[in-house]
């Protein structure tokens, strides 16, 4: 239920006045009866700058994620409107960290430590798990995702580009109203209750039914997380790709983006500053 007041916010700021475009819907009667198969790869590295007390520099040790995931979605005819069936197939993850690196491959439940004994738990229950949603040929919601968990490791390693958090990275909700043109530029400004993100394209070219886009865009944080002892700001993050983009379905072919992001912590006085550089390429293909 908590999904799907969420969606229903974001699909609110079809309205708001910051809205330089009109958002136009996908037409995702085109792909009906298809499967959409997602594989993401990303690369996440984070270093941290720790200042301890009487100001004394921590020495730390960086941390970081490459992760593959493969995805699949089907669309099929419910009445009016679009049935969608979503499925995480697999998940490669090689963590390190202070404890060295630890591997987790969702087929492999045998050779696990560490932290991939933890990403084992975590995502284990979700691995084949079919999770369906309803939405209507303009992308509202009808029964929306109902699961937190799933949707948070649906996407993994992708910025707020769609009014739908599971379509980012699949379908480009977003085009001017005018059309496709060479050159073009428009800006979006989409919220959540945690972030604000502000998504400016350019048509970089055309060739028949296939369009580049390329994407320039920031976050800035909404809210600050607070917990006892431990205060944690996120200074935002930002971004830059490009995509490539099916003029008659909105179907992202191929995305490609690098992400920075900066939090800055305070537990009992000590001082983290950490900055994430991430890299993410997804690629999609119809069946």
């Amino acid at each position: 239920m908590k999904n799907k007041c969420l969606l229903f916010i974001f699909f609110a700021c079809l309205n708001n006045p910051l809205y330089a475009q009109k958002i136009n819907p996908t037409r995702l009667q085109n792909l009906a009866g298809k499967e959409i198969v997602s594989t993401v790869s990303i690369t996440s590295d984070t270093r941290s700058s720790t200042i301890g007390i009487n100001n004394k520099n921590i020495e730390t040790i960086p941390t970081g994620r490459k992760q593959t995931t493969q995805k699949s979605i089907n669309l099929g005819k419910n009445g009016l409107n679009i049935k969608i069936n979503f499925v995480i197939q697999h998940i490669k993850a090689a963590i390190y960290g202070s404890s060295g690196e630890s591997i987790y491959d969702s087929d492999n439940v045998f050779e696990r430590s560490g932290a991939a004994s933890a990403f084992g738990s975590r995502f284990d229950p979700i691995i084949g798990k079919k999770i369906t949603a309803i939405y209507d040929y303009e992308g509202k919601p009808i029964s929306a995702i109902d699961d937190a968990l799933f949707e948070q490791t649906w996407n993994t390693g992708t910025p707020k580009i769609s009014l739908v958090a599971e379509w980012n990275g699949i379908f480009q909700m977003s085009a001017l109203a005018s059309g496709w043109e060479k050159g073009k530029t428009w800006t979006d400004t989409l919220r959540s209750p945690k972030e604000e993100f502000i998504n400016t394209y350019a048509i970089k070219e055309i060739n028949n039914e296939l369009v580049k886009i390329t994407l320039k865009g920031r976050s800035k944080p909404v809210l600050t997380a607070s917990k006892a002892g431990i205060n944690t700001e996120q200074q935002g993050s930002a971004y830059d790709g490009i995509l490539e983009v099916v003029k008659s379905t909105g179907f992202i072919q191929q995305f490609e983006l690098s992400r920075e992001s900066e939090t800055l912590s305070e537990v009992e006085g000590i001082k983290i500053s950490s900055r994430t550089i991430t890299k993410t390429i997804v690629k999609n293909k119809v069946n």
